[in-house]
């Protein structure tokens, strides 16, 4: 008796039985039925997350990368600013800004095009969903601040070098 209670369906399953008829009881789960049906969505999340980590990854190395480039670059420059009474908190901020036009115009780029290929693909689920500007915003607020905090790293660091050591070297 507690197995009956413990599996509803053996107990439909004996009433089907009693009815006579010939049809045989088959009978499936929802849950394994749209678990089933979703399984490549799955696998799609798990591959997006993959390579987006991946890209970021990537990506943060090559902004490290530019930024030591742009602030070697302009060291005779940053060692002026400091001589001159710059702070170390203002000549960070003043190479971060370049860096932030560039990710601007990086996400000018992108966000309709993400726009269009997010809405293409959920065209095929049945319940219909809006993609809204708070998605966007998020996406922006992400990408500048990661931006700001791989290019932070070496700008303070030449922030804070001693100036005179950055004015004599040519």
């Amino acid at each position: 008796m507690a197995s009956v209670l413990m599996k509803p369906w053996l107990s439909i399953k004996g009433k089907w039985d009693l009815l006579g008829t010939y049809m045989e009881f088959d009978y499936f789960f929802v849950a394994d039925d749209m678990k089933e049906m979703y399984a490549n969505e799955d696998r799609l999340l798990k591959m997006v997350i993959m390579f987006s980590s991946l890209s970021i990854f990537v990506s943060c190395l090559g902004l490290f990368g530019l930024s030591s480039y742009i602030i070697d670059r302009r060291r005779k420059e940053i060692g002026i600013r400091k001589v001159l009474g710059g702070s170390s908190l203002k000549i960070s901020l003043l190479i971060s800004n370049s860096f932030t036009k560039l990710v601007l115009i990086a996400f000018v780029i992108a966000a309709p095009l993400a726009y269009l290929l997010m809405n293409r693909w959920l065209e095929d689920f049945a319940f219909k969903i809006n993609i809204g500007v708070g998605v966007f915003i998020i996406a922006i607020s992400l990408s500048i601040t990661i931006a700001w905090l791989t290019v932070s790293i070496k700008s303070m660091q030449a922030a804070l070098a001693n100036p005179v050591d950055s004015i004599r070297t040519e």
